[in-house]
């Protein structure tokens, strides 16, 4: 890979890289994979989203997230059982099915054969190491883990006000982890960080990692620095400890034997970590005799406690979803209900103008029957008169054919005829 940030270092490796990114809960995994996100390596497309107890993302992919959980469940134990998981477990048929489905989720999100390296997040991942190795090694990538630790007391502090946890189930979760990752990551490249020293200096921090590991950060710090600056904020780190406390004194020997060592840890000297390491498993190893039992039935009344609580979260999602379906039916019954009053209203200002024009309409048929009753009998007395009229007519008329065929008429009709004669004359 070509190195483009001038304070990263060189790429020392040709293997396929595939990061995983490993701690505890509560101990700063998604401040770590932010940071080696905005640094340039994918993560993955489709993450778990931001909750409560982590605003600023978790940075993880959810389909991760599911197969572990199912796989942890179907080995009877859970994320915050710190009881060991059974030997061998990876090899057994629900690793395998497990191993199938990690692989296609990786197929789907990232390209497996390029030389850009990808990380993976998950707590999770601290407990299912032997898994990811048979995977990542089956598809011929080389496995570089960056182990992030926090303060004991911190992480159980944290899981006490997210979890409500008691801070002794806490204190031996976190022992837990830190011991199956350590012990499962021997031999491979592995870096440690602390979840402070990554909020107090990253750059160092990313830059010594990346030399532990020869990964050439992508991008370079200076184009990814205003981006970390703002998202490591102090608002990230919650349940910060008085230094008289975080002396890892008090908390139990193998607690502050185990944190004192891996603090202590560098390459080329991780031979007194293991041996911390390898003494403490033997000691729980046999406190196991004592709090085996009474952590199995505890964890056992948690997974029927957590059904109950999936059944109800399901019922209340369910009845949730039925509400907001109801009230988006009642809006639109409200809606529809505004609109036909508003129509309503229309129609009763159309009916009050129609009825005005009915009235109107009334008014003016009146005067017009008044007009054409009044016509009508003009029109009668008018035709009375001319029938009158006519009779005179015909009477004179009679009279004067009567002077035409009279003997008189026709005696004096030499006489007629000379007087015209005499007026035409006269008239020259």
């Amino acid at each position: 890979m070509i190195d483009r940030s001038s304070d990263s270092p060189p790429d020392t490796t040709t293997g396929h890289k595939g990061l995983l990114l490993v701690g505890m809960h509560r101990s700063g995994t998604s401040a770590l994979a932010r940071v080696v996100n905005l640094l340039g390596v994918p993560i993955g497309r489709k993450l778990v989203p931001s909750g409560e107890d982590n605003p600023s993302g978790f940075w993880e992919l959810e389909e991760i997230v599911e197969a572990h959980n199912a796989l942890l469940e179907q080995l009877g134990s859970a994320w915050d059982d710190p009881l060991p998981l059974a030997d061998h477990w990876e090899n057994g048929e629900h690793a395998m099915a497990a191993r199938t489905r990690i692989l296609e989720i990786l197929d789907e999100n990232f390209a497996l054969g390029d030389a850009m390296p990808f990380a993976i997040k998950d707590p999770r991942l601290s407990r299912l190491l032997p898994l990811w190795k048979q995977l990542l090694a089956e598809r011929g990538l080389d496995p570089y883990v960056i182990f992030i630790h926090r303060h004991p007391m911190e992480v159980a502090q944290s899981l006490a006000k997210r979890n409500e946890m008691r801070i002794g189930r806490g204190l031996l979760l976190w022992l837990r982890y830190v011991l199956d990752a350590e012990r499962e990551t021997r031999g491979i490249s592995r870096a440690f960080v602390s979840y402070a020293s990554l909020l107090r200096d990253w750059r160092g921090e990313m830059q010594r990692i990346g030399c532990e590991l020869g990964v050439s950060w992508p991008n370079a710090f200076d184009d990814a620095a205003i981006d970390i600056d703002a998202f490591l904020a102090a608002g990230l780190r919650h349940h910060t400890l008085p230094d008289e406390i975080m002396d890892n004194t008090g908390h139990g020997p193998l607690l502050d034997r185990v944190y004192a060592a891996i603090q202590q840890s560098h390459p080329g000297n991780e031979y007194d970590l293991q041996v911390v390491c390898d003494e403490t498993n033997r000691e729980l190893a046999k406190a196991g005799a004592y709090y085996a039992d009474t952590i199995s039935d505890e964890a056992a009344r948690t997974r029927k406690l957590r059904m109950l609580v999936d059944t109800y979260s399901e019922q209340y999602s369910s009845l949730e979803d039925h509400y907001h379906s109801v009230e988006k039916n009642f809006h639109s019954l409200e809606d529809a209900y505004r609109a036909l009053e508003k129509h309503h209203l229309a129609i009763q200002e159309q009916n009050k103008d129609l009825t005005e024009e009915i009235w109107r309409q009334r008014d003016a048929q009146l005067k017009l029957e008044a007009l054409l009753a009044e016509t009508q009998a003009e029109l009668t007395k008018t035709n009375s008169e001319l029938w009158e009229r006519k009779a005179e007519l015909t009477t004179v008329q009679a009279q004067l054919e009567a002077i035409y065929q009279s003997t008189s008429w026709q005696i004096t009709k030499p006489l007629r005829s000379g007087a015209s004669l005499l007026r035409n004359l006269t008239s020259k």
